[in-house]
Order: C-alpha cells, then sequence, then structure tokens
C-alpha cells in the first residue's frame, strides 16, 4: 500500500502520489556514464575522453581477460614465486630488520620493504616484525615473493640525447666537465627521473 506524502514545504517536486517521478524513473543524471581520465581538467577537457551514446538496441562487449586491462609499460622484472625463509647469519646480528631486507632484496624500494612489514608478510620466527627490531644470529626470517629488479648491464643512452649532450659541452678538462645542460634533464637519479 503506498503512502500519500505531499513535498515539503518550499520544494519545487511533486510527491509520488501527485505524479512527481522518482530519481531513479527519470534516466540518468547529466554526464553518467562518462570516462573520467587522469590528468583531464574539468568536465569533458576537451572531449578527448568523452564516452560515446549507444543506440538503445546496440549492446557492447567488453574485452575480458588480462588484455582487457590497460597498464602502463614497466621494465620487466622477475618475480620471486615463492616465500623466502632466510636464517639470519652470525655476520647479521644486531641489524635491524628493514636494512636486512634491503641487502636480501636487491633493488626493491625502501617504501615496498616498509610495507610488507606494516602489513605483517615478514615474520620473524613465525612472528609480526616491526621496522625497527634488531635480529639476532639464527633467527628465521620470512621473505615474502617480491618483484626484483635484475642484475645486468645498464640500459645504454638513446643516440640522440648522447650527441645533444655531446653538442653541449662547454669546457672539458681531465679535472671538470662543463656542461649546458638543457632544461628537463636529470642531473642525478631518483624518483623514477631519467
Amino acid at each position: 500500500m503506498k503512502r500519500n506524502r505531499s513535498a515539503t514545504p518550499g520544494s519545487k517536486g511533486k510527491s509520488v502520489a501527485d505524479g512527481g517521478a522518482r530519481a531513479s524513473d527519470r534516466g540518468p543524471k547529466r554526464g553518467a556514464g562518462q570516462v573520467i581520465r587522469h590528468g583531464s581538467k574539468g568536465r569533458n577537457a576537451g572531449n578527448p575522453g568523452r564516452a560515446t551514446a549507444h543506440s538503445p538496441g546496440e549492446t557492447r562487449e567488453r574485452p575480458s581477460g588480462p588484455a582487457a586491462v590497460v597498464r602502463p609499460t614497466q621494465a620487466k622484472v622477475p618475480a620471486s614465486t615463492s616465500v623466502r625463509l632466510v636464517t639470519v647469519p652470525e655476520d647479521r646480528d644486531g641489524q635491524r630488520i628493514d636494512n636486512f631486507l634491503l641487502g636480501q632484496l636487491k633493488g626493491v624500494p625502501r617504501s615496498l620493504i616498509y610495507r610488507l612489514l606494516r602489513t605483517g608478510q615478514v615474520r620473524v620466527d613465525g612472528k609480526r616484525a616491526k621496522a625497527e627490531l634488531k635480529l639476532s644470529a639464527g633467527q628465521n626470517v620470512r621473505i615474502p615473493p617480491v618483484k626484483e629488479a635484475v642484475a645486468g648491464a645498464p640500459l645504454p643512452a638513446p643516440e640522440r640525447l648522447l650527441s645533444s649532450l655531446e653538442s653541449s659541452v662547454l669546457f672539458e678538462d681531465e679535472q671538470i666537465l662543463v656542461l649546458n645542460k638543457p632544461s628537463g634533464l636529470a642531473s642525478h637519479g631518483g624518483s623514477g627521473l631519467s
């Protein structure tokens, strides 16, 4: 049985009993279903990622499987496929667990190591470990599967970059090299700069 409700004072809408439509009966809100992309500013941002409307009878197939997920390109890094149990050697006695893990997991960022510790994935003798825990020789450390950097030769710089750097040398001596560094070129590594 429906209740007869009247609109609240000052509202412009009608009650359900008076023939007013519910929000779900009015159709989609304006802008519903639009794709919002990272980095866009404001509504539609020049319409590069604006969703297209489809006719009522048209069906859309969505891709499925791993190809459906679009990920940014990354360097291929092998993942450790299983949990490792490492016994703390004598020379690591008294070392903090975070520094011990930095030595065990080559090329893994510190932030990931701290996340593994915070979430309890790293265990020492079966118990959760905090970053400041000092290890004793003979303790067993459980290290979860983590992607590690590949040991090998560094990638060569692009030929175009090398030729532009060679042309920007202002002075070269046995002890000093002076460059007219282009803007946007990192002068030291870190934070994903190249």
